[in-house]
């Protein structure tokens, strides 16, 4: 199958034993195109970078409030965009929208470097947003009437709980909602090791999403179990770099700020590209259908009380080469 004009792509890049599982998992992918809910961290620009070099029609994009500053990931949204051509709907966090708890303030300050990458930083910015996240998203959904659209989240789950509980009638126009966070049978990035930042920053928002699952909301959950496979090294990065193709250096830019600068001397994962590669390509990923909750410090639960169903990304399926994947996607050679 062919990424692009609505349809998906089974990958060359997984065992033959896995093509019947993959062709199970492929049900609703990509029907009327993406929207992105991201929170601005650098990250969350390559799975941008991945869904537009796939062939996938990108929709729109809204803000949550989460890994940046929302004005620093406006700017960058936008100077990100214009390498792509006509203007999509961008939509910004209300002020109230934000969860308890926060990133790092130094993690918020490093995002806003994104925007001055030399990929970026010739790119005009400063047009206005086209409205709030909830108002934007609701829109969008409700102006496709004859095709499913599919919701790709990379940062906390706030924009769209609030989207869910003021209009829960466009629930209906959602193929798939993918979700970037949590760790299920992992531990977790944050201080204590009991959650993952997105669930950590809006744990009550991520429980009242997951809870529509219980009314057909179909989710697929991205967790560290599954980006944990998917470490970020200097080698890929230089061969992302060094790539004739304009997206894949694109994502090495964004992959080099964050490796070198942003979270330098330590581990970086494709957190946010992982989950745009699950919803390209589902196929690479092994997923179990679970129940679960969110407790209220943002660690996540199996329970048979808990919200489901839910599709949970646990690992790598044998035989995959998820990595080759993403490097196939933004050389534009894998549509």
């Amino acid at each position: 199958m062919r990424v692009g004009s609505g349809e998906c792509r089974i990958a060359p890049l997984v065992a033959p034993a896995t093509l019947l599982a993959a062709l199970l998992a492929l049900g609703g992918c990509g029907r009327g195109g993406v929207i992105l809910d991201h929170d601005g961290g650098a990250d969350d620009y390559v799975a941008m970078v991945m869904v537009l070099a796939s062939g996938q029609r990108l929709r729109g994009v809204t803000i949550a409030f989460g890994n940046s500053y929302p004005q620093a990931a406006l700017e960058a949204t936008e100077r990100l965009l214009a390498t792509y051509g006509p203007a999509v709907p961008i939509g910004v966090p209300g002020p109230s929208l934000r969860g308890k708890n926060e990133f790092p303030a130094a993690w918020r300050a490093r995002a806003a470097e994104v925007a001055k990458l030399p990929a970026f930083a010739g790119q005009r910015a400063g047009r206005p947003a086209d409205g709030d996240a909830v108002t934007v998203l609701a829109r969008l959904l409700a102006s496709s009437r004859s095709q499913k659209i599919d919701l790709l989240a990379t940062g906390p789950l706030t924009n769209i709980a609030a989207l869910l509980r003021e209009q829960p009638d466009v629930a209906s126009r959602i193929a798939r909602l993918v979700v970037m966070g949590g760790a299920v049978r992992v531990a977790g990035n944050t201080s204590d090791g009991r959650a993952e930042y997105n669930i950590f920053v809006d744990p009550e928002a991520a429980d009242a999403v997951f809870a529509w699952a219980e009314r057909g909301l179909r989710i697929e959950l991205i967790p560290l179990d599954a980006t944990n496979h998917l470490p970020v090294t200097p080698r890929l990065v230089a061969r992302l770099l060094a790539s004739p193709s304009g997206p894949a250096r694109q994502a090495g830019e964004l992959l080099s700020l964050a490796l070198n600068e942003i979270v330098a001397g330590t581990e970086y994962y494709l957190w946010d590209g992982g989950a745009a590669l699950a919803l390209l390509q589902p196929e690479l990923f092994s997923f179990e259908t679970l129940r679960l909750k969110v407790a209220s410090d943002g660690k996540i639960v199996e329970s048979p009380a808990g919200h489901g169903p839910i599709r949970v990304a646990l690992g790598i399926r044998p035989g995959a080469l998820p990595m080759e994947a993403v490097v196939e996607i933004l050389r534009g050679s894998g549509k």
